[in-house]
């Protein structure tokens, strides 16, 4: 389960809500009403427990993302009539104001998670190279995510602890060049100009954000 999932989740509920004018309910495989702490404040979202309406339903858990229709030996299977879209994040007064002291940056993201496809992988020299450009025209390239992080040379590392944080850095940046991912979502979320990194695998329609420069694969061509 990723951050990017719960947040294409939140951006069905959104979308739903505002085509049918009910609250929805995200469901997991078995029908159990599910929560997650991306959906605080998000008022059109119904937590476990809530009851007296009526509400519209969507599944959308592990094992049921409506973006996917089956994984075979060789490939993934992608349901190309789906759209991601954009979802709302409610940040916090004290994020706000921790990523007000970072407004105006370029955020270049050099990580992928473990098991994602290596051609999402952009390379570190190419990233390092880029931030150099950045930096000779003034404008502060930065690296967003929690200490630890192996971080690019030449760039400024932004400690944020929670993802909610790294969200509101991304939406006092300028610009971001990522890898098709979490915060790609979140750069979407935020009207976050950004180059995103598709690389093969997932196709750019099925995930990808009109406003964003969408590299990678397309329909059936993707793996």
């Amino acid at each position: 389960m990723g951050w990017g999932d719960e947040m294409m989740a939140a951006g069905d509920a959104r979308r739903a809500f505002l085509d049918y004018g009910r609250r929805v309910e995200i469901l997991d495989r078995f029908k159990n009403r599910r929560s997650h702490p991306l959906w605080e404040g998000l008022s059109y979202i119904a937590r476990p427990g809530e009851s007296g309406e009526k509400f519209t339903r969507h599944i959308n858990g592990p094992g049921v993302r409506p973006y996917h229709v089956a994984k075979e030996p060789t490939r993934w299977r992608f349901n190309l009539e789906y759209r991601a879209q954009r979802a709302e994040v409610v940040l916090s007064g004290a994020d706000r104001e921790f990523a007000r002291r970072y407004a105006g940056r370029v955020i270049l993201e050099p990580h992928i998670k473990p098991k994602a496809p290596r051609n999402k992988d952009w390379g570190w020299s190419r990233l390092s190279a880029l931030a150099s450009m950045i930096s000779s025209l003034g404008i502060v390239p930065a690296q967003i995510g929690p200490n630890g992080k192996h971080e690019l040379e030449g760039v400024e590392f932004i400690a944020t602890e929670t993802f909610q944080r790294a969200v509101a850095v991304l939406a006092a940046s300028r610009a971001a060049v990522l890898p098709e991912g979490g915060l790609h979502h979140a750069a979407a979320a935020v009207g976050l100009r950004a180059v995103v990194i598709f690389g093969g695998f997932t196709p750019i329609e099925v995930t990808g954000y009109d406003g964003h420069i969408n590299l990678g694969a397309s329909g059936n061509d993707a793996c």
